[in-house]
């Protein structure tokens, strides 16, 4: 039997009925962003500030992104775009990418790389909350249980104290809970701009 034959399809759907590549790519930028805190609080210990970080990152990050829009779209970049569609892109900008990132950064500082990215990581019962009562989306059982883990980790992780920065107090989980409110503010913005439109992610992340 040939290796081919022995090489799992990730076009194929799972049990879910959804391609094992979709939920590779959704892991992806998880795994990515797991490395940010990390830089983030070597460059805080090193004397940086939130805002300067927020600063430094949202530069670079809008630098690379019309660069890649402007090789992969060339001569029209924002084809297809109306000035609706940038508004809405452009707000979820302001909510996740501006006001998020400052919060990201402030959080390292406060509480530290780990338990700020835990914090962040209830962006998801955000994002259920707001898609489900601005876009109509559906919160099935599994969704809710989810939602309910998330919740109590986030009551476990208040009473902790842990991380790699001692002396935190519980209100400073206000930054990275915060940070988490509105990244999933700015998913849910995306999602609706997304909806029955010929917008390409790379206009979306650009804008």
């Amino acid at each position: 039997m040939g290796h081919s034959e022995d090489r799992r399809d990730w076009s194929e759907p799972s049990v879910t009925g959804t391609p094992l590549v979709v939920y590779a790519l959704a892991l992806l930028p998880a795994v990515l962003w797991g490395f940010g805190p990390i830089f983030d609080k070597r460059g805080m210990d090193a004397g940086g500030t939130a805002t300067q970080a927020a600063i430094v990152v949202v530069v670079v990050d809008a630098v690379l992104y019309w660069l890649a829009l402007l090789v992969t779209s060339w001569p029209n970049p924002l084809s297809g775009l109306t000035l609706d569609l940038v508004a809405i892109f452009a707000v979820a900008g302001l909510f996740g990418t501006a006001m998020g990132r400052i919060l990201v950064f402030a959080g390292v500082e406060r509480v530290g790389a780990s338990i700020n990215s835990a914090g962040i990581s209830t962006r998801p019962l955000f994002a259920t909350l707001l898609a489900l009562g601005f876009l109509g989306e559906p919160l099935g059982p599994l969704t809710g249980v989810g939602i309910v883990v998330l919740v109590g980790g986030l009551v476990v992780l208040t009473y902790s104290k842990g991380g790699d920065v001692s002396g935190w107090k519980p209100r400073d989980l206000l930054f990275p809970v915060g940070a988490a409110a509105v990244f999933g503010a700015g998913n849910v913005l995306r999602r609706y701009g997304f909806g029955d439109t010929v917008a390409t992610p790379m206009q979306a992340v650009t804008i």
